[in-house]
């Protein structure tokens, strides 16, 4: 009876050890992968490398470089998991996310369209992002991870910063003010939901923090580097002056 409760206990510990490892390590699931530039892109099933899909990482890498966040030799690993058995092993761990990355890895749960540069699951139009523009973002993230470990600042910032870089092909549009912005976001605050720029819906606290770190960067100056370093910035003293500024 004591043996066999030892296997047993041993069995838990391997299968336990079996899962971290395939959530650690996405590559042992989605094994297809293809290199272009900075970019290796890993899926379940062979990726077929056209125009569409370089278009596309240029676009990304178009918009990256414009991030001061710069780290030489790079890679950013983007794992598309749509479909596959990664993508339940993340369901059942409780990550119900479209994308997000951990260290230096991108997980994309939804359905990449490199065709329409659309990402999407369940017909759901909640749940619809512009491509490039959501790789860009992830991109940032693993930029950060790598320039000053992410985890360790507010949201605010972190989210923040990755919008802004990814919304300013829009931002430098002539059409865009800032006091629109800052409007929309008081008008919505308690919102779940904001349609974004790019014309899909997005989170409320995205849009937030993109215009405080917008005001820090456009309109006072600073660099990201001296935002990242001044812990006295309080997101809320800091929404309240723009509000001051634009909406009073």
């Amino acid at each position: 009876m004591k043996k066999k409760l030892i296997y047993t206990s041993l069995l838990i510990v391997i299968i336990l050890l079996s899962l971290f490892a395939l959530l650690q390590f996405p590559q042992l699931t989605l094994r297809k992968r293809i290199i272009y530039n900075k970019f290796e892109i890993y899926a379940q099933q062979n990726l077929k490398v056209n125009t569409d899909i370089l278009n596309a990482l240029d676009s990304v890498q178009l918009i990256l470089d414009k991030s001061e966040l710069q780290v030489e030799g790079l890679k950013h690993r983007l794992f598309l998991a749509h479909g596959s058995l990664y993508e339940k092993l993340i369901q059942l761990s409780g990550q119900k996310a479209f994308a997000f990355s951990f260290q230096d890895k991108q997980i994309y749960l939804a359905k990449a369209n490199f065709k329409k540069d659309l990402f999407s699951r369940n017909d759901n139009e909640y749940e619809i992002r512009q491509l490039v523009q959501l790789i860009a973002h992830e991109s940032i993230h693993n930029q950060q991870y790598y320039s000053y470990q992410q985890r360790s600042k507010p949201s605010w910032i972190n989210e923040g910063y990755a919008e802004y870089i990814t919304y300013l092909p829009l931002i430098h549009n002539g059409d865009y003010q800032l006091k629109d912005a800052v409007n929309l976001v008081s008008e919505n605050k308690g919102q779940k939901w904001l349609k974004s720029e790019y014309g899909y819906w997005d989170i409320w606290e995205y849009k937030y923090s993109r215009v405080l770190i917008e005001y820090l960067i456009d309109v006072k100056g600073m660099t990201i580097q001296e935002i990242i370093a001044d812990d006295s910035l309080d997101d809320i003293l800091i929404f309240e002056e723009m509000q001051t500024k634009y909406l009073k």
